[in-house]
């Protein structure tokens, strides 16, 4: 023998000699290959593995790695490319677009699988990758940089240079031939049969192991391979075996999933020890079936099949299936050892497996119902045993003794002749036993014995529909007919010369005539069950078999209450009409009669009101479906067809489904009577349309003219007609119910109406509609109709409440969107109309779900939230046009947006044909985080309806600039009718700073009697810095808010904090208060940023208000202040017999006071001291231009950072809390500093 060459040694030296293959012929399946780009003249090559480690290399650079072994399946030309030089494979994710590559450890599986193109261009092959089990193919290897040592790409066609050659490595391919002839000389022994063949076949094959072609060392090792098998097969006994895995088997060791068919699973993570490779097969889900196997053909005689295998759940076996299915059981070993192969691995064995007709199919296959199980094999091992007379006898003699068992029931003629010839050939086989006459006797048998199982089993079909007909009696109608069915069936089973089809067809006659049996006898109290008439009417086929479908999707679950697994449904993500669809089967050649059809059907809609157009049918009745239920309809055959469904058309819903279709049937004959009885039951059953009464009065009259000697198109026409008569009743009644329900209510709510200006108009609407209700005027669109006009007459009558103000919201439809939305890209909410214009991303304009936390999107009421948003907004206009009576309205709604997003977002209020009155535009909250609690902004709208009333149009609108400026989300639109404000105008001066008062109240002021406000006061002043202002309210102020911000004030706590300073005279001196009460009296001052701005003071939810012209001052308790409020909107006369100082904030002074009565302006205060309290100098609060002196002043636009106190000689200090002067340096965020003089000054 040559040694082996080694590849290191002698590839760079060989390349000269080196065969390059032509583009259109491919690499020989098990060769060697360097693999050459044409365009950069690199190889695939690379040392690494993971991802992206193949590379393009030069040709000197690690050839080693360049060297691959290329296995490809000529029927499918899926190939894999393995590095020889540590067995890794080229590597893709085996998806389309994906360029990641890599080399890996085998797993069998698509992303290893290549596909070679030589067609496509002369002069070079195309690698494209194949990417599902299916064998789809997208593009593959190629690079973007023609670089050496570049990575190559995975999704690269040939403008990517995927062009590639195949140049075989001859030193590899003669290793492999002389690894053959190694092997053949291992088996030689010249005392065996074919020995000369085998020795000759050696001889030849080394001779060729000085070519340089690769074909022809290639075809050295295939007939070299043919002749061992043919050497193995001759001297294989029961005793000496012969291992013959190579020569039958096909990628034994599981390489990949190449020679294999069924649902593989290959991977490699937990191999056992002695695996020859990574790969094995490997299943695991819940609820496990799985079956892989290879159809092999080999000699005929006996073998043993042995694999590695492992399981963690029972019900698998490795199986091999020839003259019978030998199996042995794979052992629940888990992930143990067995066998000390690691993992749960073991080896197990089918042994005395016969063949007969030179094939066999080997393999694993099993079930099992548990949770997360897994079944694994690997190294599949063939041996032959050669020829076994005794046991090929064996196995005939027992197939013929099933023979003669089979030979003695019912079939056909024919078939029993056949049947009875191969048992003659069996037994003389048996009595003369050979290879051949065992092995042709056992197959003719068995033949035999199949289409015997065949024919016995529809002869026993038959037999049972003859004893099921026979004993059959449910009454006397079509007895005769019936029974003469019976008997010609009974005919055919013992003539015994009908086949399997003759017999189908023989059952299939005497079925229908007992169907026409029962059906002649049934009546609607008891129905014949004719479900059977129906192909797949539960769908448990998993699809559509037997029904007409247009448009439905047949899925599985338990979405809606049914029997079964699987139904058929439409589906849309978000409420909109679904595409109209149906599905339906047409029933033909069925006997005349009533048909009752049964289906289990639902309807249903994400938010709103589901509509009409889902419904299912017989013939020309349906049925509506509005909610998950059981539906009926009746429908008359009388020409032998009928065609049932379940139809959508124009549906304003989200999601309809149907199930569980059952059908009975009745004599029309026996039906007339018990349908007249519940026709003449409908008649006093309820208020119906009155031509609809008519009608079913004339059905009825016709159905009882009817006699024995009727003729059948008279019956079928009477009944036809009281049926549907009957349904149409049905149908008035249950609208007419709900027409008087509508009634009643109204007569229950109208008691309620007394002294409403309304009641009248309602009554008159009440009236009318009862007056129609009796005398049945109303078709079912009249009756929407009125109960709509009885709701309308209603919300009219309520909106005429005396009692203002009041909520009427009820006006409104979908006020907070909780009723959810109509439509999709861009949503509508229900019972809303969107209107825009140049509208970006409308799917972006949807209702989402506010979470009602502190983060996130929160809703202002409710859980949904409008959100209008585009990128290129121009206008945007969601409205809602309502009817509404003679009055004053408020229109309110929350509204938010992002900073930098506000343009004219608004609300409106548009009475009849006049222009619109529009709200404030929205403002941003003061809140870290545009969507987060608290960032809602209350916007209203007060608008007047004229005598007569007028429909108004209420909504939200903005314009943007074509970008998103103008978006805003929107919430909980509520309206009040009220009276008109009292506004005291701006610019009265009704005292001497100033003071605009406004009452946001709902109710006229009436300045007689005190007042609650149904609703807040607000007090409007506009202020200067450096100046103290002495205030005083009858009502606890809530907030305070500066003109141009657009969050309450909030006071300083300090003085070096907060946005205003407020104070109160404790006895001893002013200190700093962070709340104002009611009737307490306050000085306030404000920063520079407030200098000439408005300032308002916004009271607690429904003060108080009265006016008052004259009040008593109560004694002053010693060393206490008495504060005194003007809560009346005119002057207040303040009388009192004591002496007193009251302080002046013009001179922010305590002055002696000895008048015997003050006038306070409204909303002002005094503060008052007891004479002999004031022991020592009154309080002094020095004031400077524009800072109070004490108070730091607050710039929004440029805060305090820093503040630092110094005494006059410069030393600085950490406390204050000595009286007297001290200097104070101010550090803002500007680093602008300050510097002032301050004295702190105490009692």
């Amino acid at each position: 023998m040559k040694n082996k060459l080694s590849f290191l040694s002698v590839c760079l030296s060989l390349i000269a000699s080196i065969q390059v293959w032509a583009a259109q012929d491919l690499p020989i399946s098990g060769g060697y290959y360097r693999i050459k780009n044409t365009n950069s003249n690199t190889y695939i090559g690379g040392t690494g593995t993971g991802n992206n480690s193949v590379i393009h290399v030069a040709p000197e650079t690690s050839p080693d790695y360049q060297v691959f072994h290329v296995l490809r399946d000529a029927a499918n030309g899926r190939t894999t490319f393995q590095r020889i030089q540590d067995g890794a494979f080229i590597t893709h994710t085996a998806t389309t677009n994906a360029y990641t590559g890599a080399y890996g450890n085998a797993n069998g599986k698509n992303t290893q699988w290549f596909y070679i193109d030589n067609t496509s261009n002369a002069d070079y092959c195309i690698i494209q990758k194949i990417t599902n089990d299916a064998g789809a193919r997208a593009n593959g290897i190629g690079y973007d940089s023609n670089a050496p040592n570049s990575v190559l790409y995975f999704d690269k066609g040939t403008d990517k240079q995927n062009k590639w050659v195949f140049e075989p490595v001859i030193p590899k391919f003669i290793e492999t031939l002389e690894a053959i002839i190694t092997k053949a000389t291992s088996y030689y022994n010249e005392d065996n049969i074919g020995a000369d063949a085998l020795q000759t076949a050696i001889t030849d094959a080394e001779l060729i192991t000085n070519s340089n072609t690769a074909t022809e060392i290639n075809q050295a090792t295939l007939t070299l391979k043919e002749a061992i098998k043919t050497y193995l097969v001759a001297n294989a006994t029961g005793t000496v075996p012969k291992d013959v895995t190579d020569y039958f088997v096909v990628n034994a060791d599981v390489l990949n999933a190449y020679g294999w068919t069924g649902d593989t699973g290959n991977t490699s993570g937990q191999k056992f020890t002695a695996a020859p490779d990574y790969a094995y097969f490997d299943k695991y889900a819940t609820n496990l079936s799985v079956q892989v196997y290879q159809d092999l053909s080999l000699p005929n005689g006996k073998y043993k099949l042995t694999a590695a295998v492992r399981s963690n759940g029972a019900g698998f076996s490795l199986y091999a299936t020839g003259i019978n299915e030998y199996s042995t059981s794979i052992p629940n070993t888990g992930a143990g050892v067995a066998d000390n192969l690691g993992y749960g691995w073991l080896y197990v064995d089918v042994e005395n497996i016969l063949v007969v007709d030179n094939t066999l199919q080997i393999g694993v296959k099993g079930q099992n119902s548990g949770t997360n199980i897994w079944v694994g094999s690997d190294a599949f091992k063939l041996q032959y045993y050669g020829i076994d007379l005794t046991a090929l006898t064996e196995a005939l003699q027992n197939v013929l003794n099933t023979a003669n068992t089979e030979k003695t029931k019912p079939m056909q003629t024919s078939v029993l002749t056949g049947l009875n010839d191969a048992i003659a050939i069996a037994q003389a086989a048996i009595a003369t036993p050979t290879e051949a006459g065992l092995n042709s006797a056992t197959t003719q048998l068995q033949n035999a014995l199949v289409a015997a199982a065949s024919s016995i089993a529809a002869y026993a079909s038959l037999n049972n529909a003859i004893s099921t007909a026979s004993t059959l009696n449910v009454g006397d109608a079509g007895r005769e007919a019936f029974q003469t069915a019976i008997t010609a069936a009974t005919t055919a089973y013992t003539a015994a010369l009908l086949n399997e089809s003759g017999i189908a067809t023989t059952i299939q006659t005497l079925q229908a005539a007992e169907r026409v049996y029962r059906i002649a006898n049934a009546t609607i109290a008891s129905p014949a069950d004719v479900t059977s008439l129906i192909i797949n009417p539960s769908f448990e086929s998993g699809n559509a078999t037997g029904w007409t479908n247009t448009g439905l999707t047949i899925a599985n679950g338990t979405a809606f209450a049914k029997t079964g697994t699987w139904f058929a449904e439409k589906w849309v993500a978000t409420p909109a009409n679904l595409a109209n669809s149906t599905i339906s089967q047409t029933l033909t050649g069925i006997p005349n009669g009533v048909y009752k059809l049964t289906v289990t059907a639902t309807a249903d809609k994400t938010a709103g009101t589901i509509g009409t157009g889902i419904s299912i049918f017989a013939g020309t009745v349906s049925a509506e479906v509005n909610a998950s239920s059981q539906y009926t309809v009746e429908a008359v055959v009388t020409d032998g067809t009928l065609t049932i469904g379940f139809k959508i058309e124009n549906a304003a819903t989200n999601w309809a489904a149907c199930d569980n279709f059952r059908l009975s049937a009745y004599s029309i004959a026996t039906s007339i009577g018990p349908k007249i009885t519940i026709a003449e039951t409908l008649l006093s059953s309820g208020k119906m349309q009155a031509s609809i009464y008519t009608a079913l009065e004339t059905a009825i009259t016709a159905a009882q003219a009817l006699t024995g000697d009727s003729p059948e198109i008279a019956v079928n026409a009477a009944i036809t007609a009281l049926n549907n008569a009957s349904i149409a009743a049905e149908a008035s009644i249950a609208v007419y119910n709900t027409l008087l329900s509508a009634i009643t209510a109204a007569n229950t709510s109208k008691a309620g109406f007394t002294g409403y200006s309304g009641l009248a108009d309602f009554e008159s609407v009440i009236s009318t509609v009862t007056g129609n209700y009796n005398d049945g005027a109303y078709d079912p669109a009249g009756v929407t109709a009125a109960i709509k006009t009885l709701a309308n007459a209603e919300t009219f009558c309520q909106l005429t409440n005396p009692a203002v103000p009041f909520d009427a919201t009820f006006t409104i439809v979908n006020p907070s969107f909780e009723g959810g939305s109509t439509s999709t890209n861009p949503t509508r909410p229900e019972s809303w109309t969107l209107a825009y214009t140049t509208l970006s991303d409308g799917g972006q304009v949807k209702l989402i779900t506010g979470l009602n936390t502190t983060t996130g999107e929160t809703s202002s009421q409710g859980t949904k939230i409008f959100n209008i948003w585009s990128n290129t907004i121009t206008n945007l206009d969601l409205y809602q046009e309502i009817n509404l009576p003679e009055g004053h309205y408020k229109l309110k709604a929350d509204l938010r947006t992002e900073t930098g997003r506000i343009t004219n977002q608004h609300i409106y209020a548009k009475v009849g044909d006049n222009a619109a009155t529009e709200s404030a535009v929205l403002t941003l909250a003061n809140v870290s985080t545009w969507n987060a609690a608290g960032s809602w902004i209350t916007l209203s709208v007060a608008f007047e309806v004229p005598a007569g009333g007028a429909t108004v149009r209420l909504g939200a609108a903005s314009t943007g600039n074509g970008s998103a400026n103008g978006w805003f989300q929107l919430d909980n639109f509520t309206l009040a009718k009220r009276q008109v404000d009292f506004v005291v105008a701006s610019g009265n001066e009704i005292w001497n700073d100033s003071y605009n008062i406004i009452f946001t109240n709902d109710k006229g002021l009436t300045l007689d009697n005190p007042v609650i406000v149904d609703g807040v006061a607000k007090v409007e002043k506009t202020v200067e810095t450096g100046k103290w202002y002495s205030v005083g309210f009858p009502f606890e102020i809530a907030s305070v808010y500066g003109e141009g911000y657009n969050y309450p004030l909030t006071p300083s706590a300090t003085g070096n904090d907060g946005d205003y300073w407020l104070r109160q005279y404790d006895g001893d001196s002013f200190e700093y208060a962070n709340e104002i009460e009611k009737d307490k009296g306050y000085i306030v001052a404000f920063p520079t940023a407030l200098n000439g701005k408005k300032i308002t003071f916004i009271s607690e939810s429904k003060p108080i208000l009265a006016n008052k012209t004259e009040a008593d001052l109560s004694t002053l308790v010693e060393d206490n202040f008495q504060p005194t409020a003007n809560p009346s909107v005119t002057d207040l006369t303040l009388n009192t017999t004591d002496v007193y100082y009251q302080y002046n904030p013009s001179t922010n002074n305590f002055e002696l006071n000895q008048s015997s009565s003050i006038t306070i302006k409204p909303f002002e205060a005094i503060i008052a001291l007891q004479e002999n309290s004031l022991q020592s100098a009154p309080v002094r609060i020095s004031l400077e231009t524009n800072t109070p002196t004490g108070i730091i002043a607050f710039d929004v636009n440029d805060p305090v950072v820093a503040v630092r106190y110094f005494t006059l000689q410069g030393v600085e200090t950490h406390s204050t809390a000595t009286p007297g002067i001290y200097i104070v340096k101010t550090i803002h965020q500007s680093q602008r500093e300050e510097t002032t003089k301050i004295i702190i000054s105490k009692k």
